[in-house]
């Protein structure tokens, strides 16, 4: 899914894609690397009015009759248009999808040490010149807002624009003035107990273990004291 190349073949200028996009999603990684999820991507009114669309439903037309060169892989997803208001707006949903193109949105990647690593970075910034080409349109529309769950513990971020939220969350927000480069790593939340808990358990066991063989040392101790010896006979009894 190209996502960033879609706003680009509409407007047909690095500009337009930075300065009319707004990209809303929530994406639960899994621990093979693909995700699932939804995302809600919104063009300015003003932008999509020069574009000639005039609806959500003319965004998600095209998508789905191909004709807009270079959005391969949008159409792969299951999109409707949205109400959003002064923007043409739809709403994409996924399961399972592998993000690996190099100009996707986001991308995710499965190490060889047993992590996921999601990565995502920001589009051209618009500078001072190129909005002056447009005159006194909004570039103050939209932004990023991605809330991503990883499938086990995250280990690293790195980036700006990015907060880890909890063990396994973090979320990136940036404006469209704004460059982010993100890298977050998680384990797989596949790969076994944890070190700590592993560490316990073998104390546990060796713990078990003394005292198993502590009370068997003691029950043989206690029988041989009331065992006569070999050779001998038992005490007349009294």
């Amino acid at each position: 899914m190209r996502l960033l190349a879609l706003p680009a073949v509409l407007a047909g200028s690095a500009l337009l894609l930075t300065a009319c996009l707004d990209v809303d999603a929530d994406i639960t990684v899994n621990s093979d690397a693909t995700a699932t999820g939804n995302m809600t991507v919104a063009i300015s009114s003003e932008f999509s009015g020069l574009l000639g669309l005039a609806s959500g439903n003319d965004l998600v037309d095209q998508i789905e009759q191909g004709t807009l060169d270079g959005a391969e892989g949008v159409d792969d997803l299951a999109c409707s248009p949205v109400d959003r208001e002064g923007a043409v707006a739809m709403n994409c949903t996924f399961e399972n999808q592998a993000f690996e193109e190099a100009d996707d949105l986001w991308n995710i990647y499965a190490g060889d040490n047993g992590t996921v690593t999601f990565v995502t970075t920001s589009g051209e910034e618009v500078t001072e010149e190129d909005a002056s080409l447009l005159g006194d349109l909004d570039f103050n529309f939209g932004g990023y807002d991605l809330s991503v769950e990883m499938p086990g513990t995250i280990t690293s971020v790195e980036g700006t624009n990015v907060e880890q939220t909890s063990d396994t969350t973090f979320r990136v927000q940036a404006g469209l003035d704004e460059n982010f480069d993100v890298v977050v790593t998680s384990d797989t939340g596949s790969g076994g107990f944890p070190t700590s808990l592993i560490i316990v358990l073998i104390i546990a066991a060796l713990g078990i273990a003394a005292l198993v063989l502590y009370f068997t040392r003691r029950a043989k101790k206690d029988n041989g004291d009331d065992t006569p010896a070999i050779g001998t006979e038992p005490g007349p009894a009294n």
